[in-house]
């Protein structure tokens, strides 16, 4: 491990320990994660004995789900549900792809986060298998906010947040975990005391929180901030030393190749 991969190890045992965090995130979807990003992550989250949580690229993105499974993924994020389709084409993906016994060591999530799956939600909800299977939902704002003609600074005000507890409420009436995301900052602390009532989880691009009463958001945010912003510059110094890996292979071979070309070519 480098020194940013042992600070990001660093950053994890601590949110474990003293923010009890449930687990980091990956996406195939908007974050578009690819395979060495993960395997490398995965490495890092497993020595801080955390679990590795990743959204797959649709509702049935089957490839992306051999994936998780070969990963070890402890749960599959699936995004924009907003039909009862949609859920029910989720539900057929989950057995498709894992067995029985693999199903009861997963956690399945769904991602509502546009004011289509708002209104479908009762739906949604009550397609055969939800219950059985659907371990918790998380209510992405940016995108909802989206769907509704707004924009980012409009996430904690109430343009966005009845939408959420209602759907937070909905949900935990079904008997799920209920969670949300997007734009969380120490400004969405108000969000969080209108619906901590029903509040399971929270979470940022990167990492998964529990939310409790005792829990110091802003310490853990921080935190979390940092981890993400190191994935991020470590990511970007793996792929630089890739690429100037090459670079003098290119110079020399360019050079060559003008040399040989004046020399004999035609």
């Amino acid at each position: 491990m480098n020194s940013t991969e042992k600070r990001m190890l660093e950053i994890l045992k601590e949110l474990k320990q003293k923010h009890n965090i449930l687990a980091v995130k990956a996406e195939f979807e908007a974050e578009g994660t690819r395979k060495d990003e993960l395997v490398n992550l995965a490495n890092i989250v497993a020595r801080a004995d955390l679990d590795l949580h990743v959204k797959i690229g649709g509702c049935e993105a089957v490839r992306d789900m051999h994936e998780c499974r070969t990963f070890g993924v402890g749960a599959i994020i699936a995004p924009m549900i907003e039909s009862p389709f949609a859920m029910k084409k989720y539900l057929q993906a989950i057995d498709a792809v894992y067995t029985k016994e693999e199903q009861e060591n997963m956690l399945y999530v769904f991602n509502a986060e546009t004011i289509t799956g708002y209104n479908n939600l009762d739906d949604i909800i009550a397609v055969p298998g939800f219950k059985e299977h659907i371990d918790s939902v998380s209510v992405g704002r940016v995108d909802f906010s989206a769907s509704l003609g707004l924009s980012r600074d409009d996430i904690n005000t109430d343009k966005v947040t009845p939408y959420l507890d209602t759907m937070l409420r909905k949900c935990h009436a079904a008997g799920i975990k209920c969670g949300f995301g997007g734009g969380v900052s120490p400004e969405t602390i108000p969000v969080f005391e209108q619906v901590k009532d029903v509040l399971y989880k929270f979470e940022t691009r990167k990492v998964v929180y529990s939310y409790f009463d005792e829990l110091e958001v802003i310490d853990a945010l921080i935190l979390g901030q940092e981890f993400e912003l190191l994935y991020l510059k470590n990511k970007n110094n793996l792929y630089t030393y890739l690429r100037e890996e090459d670079v003098k292979r290119i110079e020399m071979l360019e050079k060559r190749h003008i040399e040989t070309k004046a020399k004999y070519g035609k």
